[in-house]
């Protein structure tokens, strides 16, 4: 069901009862567990709002059972919050079951977030702009699927090679809020006194990398998987100190492998990729991954969709 605390409404799992499996008496309390929020909430007055029952109440053998009983019961609870959830989004691209995008929006509304993803085979499978405007108040676009739309609508500034956002306006427009994140983390990084740059990658991503960095007065040295001279990279960072910035803008399968620990830093735009967080951990690399990119961009495309200011 909802909370409601300080005229604040939250999504919740919400137990009555008389906690009989560690409790010491018969008295009932009412208890609630905030779903997306961490925040400590002093309250004088809470109010509960029942949407549906999960189960009865009852003795579990141990602790343990208890535990495992309420992750299940936090499971059903988020899935029927999220089809109720008025806030409807999407994401298309192919295979995009590793997204955290859903993750990402819950965590900065703080409430469920009914998001679909939408896995295309082909660029002929994609949906048509209106059946997306029908249903959605926002969608995004990932690889392969970032200038499928462009003949289709009108691009916001600035005018770039791929879009990862619509926009459904009148008319419908097209946004990158790819660009906003990249451009917001080169210039935290230019804060840390790093003055050098090489991008991996001369895909949209890298390229638009590329064209920041020009913005914020850097050149980059930028190496392709298809040339010899990406193989002479690892051969050269050895030499690389504190002020280096490596940028990953490859696809998930690709796997920076150097040989030895190094200065430098190493900033992927991949995430959860464990592997590649081994080896850069087990090297003594500074190494961020994408989900602070991740985060960012969804912040940019709530505010595009006017979901938040």
């Amino acid at each position: 069901g909802y909370v409601k605390i300080n005229n604040q409404q939250y999504d919740a799992v919400i137990n009555i009862g008389t906690n009989p499996t560690i409790g010491h008496n018969d008295k009932v309390k009412y208890e609630a567990h905030i779903l997306h929020s961490t925040d400590i909430i002093p309250a004088k007055r809470v109010e509960f709002l029942f949407l549906k029952k999960l189960r009865e109440e009852k003795k579990f053998p141990t602790k343990a059972d208890l535990r495992s009983q309420i992750s299940r019961d936090i499971d059903n609870a988020l899935s029927f919050l999220r089809e109720k959830s008025q806030i409807r989004l999407a994401l298309i691209g192919k295979d995009i079951q590793h997204s955290r995008s859903r993750d990402m929006y819950e965590k900065i509304l703080k409430c469920s977030v009914n998001y679909t993803l939408i896995d295309c085979a082909s660029e002929d499978t994609i949906p048509s702009l209106s059946s997306l405007q029908e249903k959605y108040l926002g969608v995004s676009i990932t690889a392969p699927y970032k200038k499928s739309y462009i003949p289709l609508a009108k691009k916001l500034e600035p005018d770039l090679e791929s879009v990862n956002t619509i926009i459904f306006s009148d008319p419908i427009l097209l946004g990158n809020t790819d660009y906003l994140a990249v451009h917001d983390i080169l210039k935290s990084y230019i804060g840390d006194n790093i003055s050098n740059f090489i991008v991996l990658g001369d895909g949209n991503m890298g390229q638009m990398t590329v064209q920041i960095l020009k913005s914020l007065g850097f050149v980059a040295d930028v190496y392709s998987r298809k040339s010899k001279g990406f193989e002479n990279l690892y051969e050269k960072l050895d030499s690389l100190g504190k002020n280096y910035l490596i940028i990953n803008t490859c696809s998930r399968s690709f796997i920076f492998q150097p040989k030895n620990s190094g200065k430098y830093c190493f900033w992927d735009m991949n995430y959860a990729r464990p592997e590649q967080d081994k080896i850069l951990h087990d090297l003594s690399i500074t190494y961020k991954d994408g989900l602070e990119m991740l985060s960012l961009q969804a912040k940019y495309a709530l505010k595009l969709w006017k979901i938040i200011d």
